[in-house]
Order: structure tokens, then sequence, then C-alpha cells
């Protein structure tokens, strides 16, 4: 698998989780009471949906590459959910919350803009 694709499904595989991670935190605040309800509740299964679709798309990208070649987009997952919990959830990301996702964003460019060569074309 070429980089370009491996950082393509990297990314959208960490999207979905933060985005299964929102829906289900909307989910579970509007979960009506009784277990036989909450089965029922869409939007839990949608957050379910997002999750599985996230794990399946790890796992294909964890078959292709090496796991220190991939690991460090996890970071990417930091700057997803401070960006949309905000605007999503309405929730506030104060000033040493950004500068952390800054630092972690920092951090996952010098991850993998490092590895070495023989590593990158697998």
């Amino acid at each position: 698998m070429n980089a370009p694709t491996r950082t393509a499904l990297a990314v959208f595989a960490i999207w979905l989780a933060v985005e299964g991670d929102i829906q289900l935190a909307q989910a579970m605040r509007t979960l009506p009471p009784g277990w036989t309800r909450a089965l029922l509740h869409g939007p839990l299964w949608l957050a379910v949906l997002l999750l599985l679709g996230h794990f399946a798309t790890w796992f294909f990208l964890l078959s292709r590459s090496e796991l220190s070649v991939i690991m460090p987009f996890t970071g990417v997952y930091y700057i997803f959910n401070a960006v949309l919990v905000e605007w999503r959830l309405g929730e506030s990301v104060g000033s040493q919350a950004w500068m952390g996702t800054f630092l972690i964003s920092l951090g996952v460019v010098l991850v993998t803009t490092s590895v070495p060569p023989k590593n990158r074309e697998g």
C-alpha cells in the first residue's frame, strides 16, 4: 500500500472513531429509559456502526502496514476531537487543551515524517 493511500485510510479511520464517539455521546445523552427502548435507539446504533467502521478500517491497515508507521496517526484523533466537540456538542475547549492539541499535532508530523524510507514503501 502506498503512503498516500495509507495516510488517507488512517485519517478516515480516526475520523470514524471521533464521529462514532460524538454520536455515542449524543445518543447516551438522549437515551430513553429502559433497556428495550435503548436497544431500539437509532442514534446509539449509528454510533456503533461508525465505531465498527473504525475498527474494520484499522484492522485492514494493521494487516498491510507496520504498526510503527500507522500508530502515530492516532494523534489526529485529538485534533478532530477538539474541533468537533466544540462545534457538534457545544463543549468548550480551553486554551491549554488547544495548546496540547497543537503539540500532539506537531508530534504526529515529526513521527510520521521520520519513518525510515524502507517502512514508507510498504
